[in-house]
């Protein structure tokens, strides 16, 4: 049944019959992660940076909540794959992907059913290991994916409380001392329980901006897509009053009272600052910042390419369309602004904050993800039981 729930079957795959017994799921289970070890997090010599982020990927998550869950309850019939695909890919973990593959296809059977998540690689595993049914989890815009996941960086503290209203104050911005040294993010990160999950790290840097409140912002780089540049742009000419633009380096840190350390990035602060946010696609066709809005509690809107829009738990109530944010297209943005963006109302930016709160902590955090995925093994066919859904690519 899973199959049918997927858009394309990878070339080979006989879907007349698959392995359904636990007894033998769960010893070819015990095999394949007795084989995976060197490929995971705990066998790396030092931590992938990849585009400038060195973890935790959702990777990290997936493998260090689920892998000592018992295998019957949480994943039979489906088995799972334990692997850092980042860092077998980029950082040659356990040898690299070519000794992973040359071990994965003499054990992998093509009557079961695996499962795995990926950063944005699934289309070399596709083409690693075609005639085998691997349903590939991806949180970064990757088409060959059955499943759209969020893409997680830092946990962020929410900015809004349940009710929608900001936590944090402008009027208590200030200035902080000046640091001894930077205290940058520790590689050797290890995952020890979501209670002492650390919030985004604080560099603990002194700025004297306080940012005014503004109705759209648009904090990142302008230079990795085109359509940002006509995007701001256009915002410039026809809503100079209505819009921010910002793209602040790591030495810049602002007073954020919502978050107890008093200190976050200025990109944080900034966001916060304003009604909505624009997230646009860049390099990858996701966008980073709606994430890092939706953790926060701040609107997004989610602005997407000829690539399309990836939207995890996409036709469910946690779908960012449904009263959270809006996906639109860089051509569409100017109506979009025109027709709802500007014409917001306190009682409706409240509302969307409000809805973004209700979803935070069950779908756009590390835990929250996690659960979801662990819900939809369990059991598949059941809309009620996760938001997750096969097949929701572009």
């Amino acid at each position: 049944k899973c199959l049918h729930q997927c858009r394309e079957m990878p070339p080979g795959v006989d879907s007349g019959r698959f392995e359904t017994d636990p007894v033998v799921l769960r010893k070819h289970y015990e095999e394949l992660l007795e084989l995976t070890e060197p490929f995971r997090p705990n066998k790396r010599a030092k931590r992938t940076v990849y585009r400038g982020y060195a973890g935790p990927r959702l990777e990290d998550h997936f493998i260090q909540h689920l892998i000592d869950e018992p295998f019957e309850e949480t994943f039979a019939p489906i088995v799972p794959l334990f692997i850092h695909w980042t860092e077998v890919h980029f950082g040659r973990a356990g040898g690299g992907g070519r000794v992973l593959k040359e071990k994965l296809l003499k054990v992998l059977r093509k009557d079961v059913i695996y499962f795995t998540v990926t950063t944005d690689w699934s289309r070399g595993i596709q083409r690693s290991f075609q005639g085998h049914h691997i349903i590939f989890a991806s949180s970064k815009g990757d088409k060959h994916a059955q499943i759209i996941l969020p893409h997680l960086f830092y946990y962020n503290e929410a900015g809004f409380n349940d009710d929608g209203q900001p936590i944090w104050n402008l009027d208590e911005q200030q200035s902080l001392p000046a640091p001894e040294k930077v205290v940058k993010e520790d590689a050797s990160w290890k995952f020890k329980g979501y209670d002492s999950y650390q919030t985004a790290p604080n560099l603990n840097l002194t700025s004297d901006m306080v940012p005014d409140h503004h109705r759209i912002t648009f904090i990142g780089s302008l230079s990795t897509h085109a359509g940002r540049r006509k995007m701001h742009t256009m915002l410039g000419s026809k809503y100079k009053d209505q819009y921010y633009f910002g793209f602040f380096p790591l030495s810049k840190t602002c007073r954020d009272t919502s978050v107890e350390s008093g200190a976050s990035f200025c990109w944080r602060t900034f966001m916060l600052a304003s009604d909505v946010n624009l997230c646009p696609a860049g390099t990858a066709p996701v966008s980073y910042r709606m994430y890092e809005a939706l953790q926060m509690g701040a609107i997004p809107v989610y602005v997407h390419d000829y690539r399309g829009a990836f939207i995890p738990y996409a036709g469910t109530e946690a779908d960012i369309r449904n009263g959270m944010g809006w996906a639109v297209s860089f051509t569409g943005l100017d109506d979009l602004m025109e027709k709802e963006i500007s014409k917001l109302t306190e009682e409706e930016i409240a509302t969307r904050h409000k809805k973004i709160i209700q979803f935070r902590e069950t779908h756009f955090t590390p835990k929250g993800a996690i659960m979801q995925i662990k819900n939809w093994i369990n059991n598949p066919h059941n809309p009620e039981a996760s938001d997750v859904r096969c097949c929701s690519n572009p």
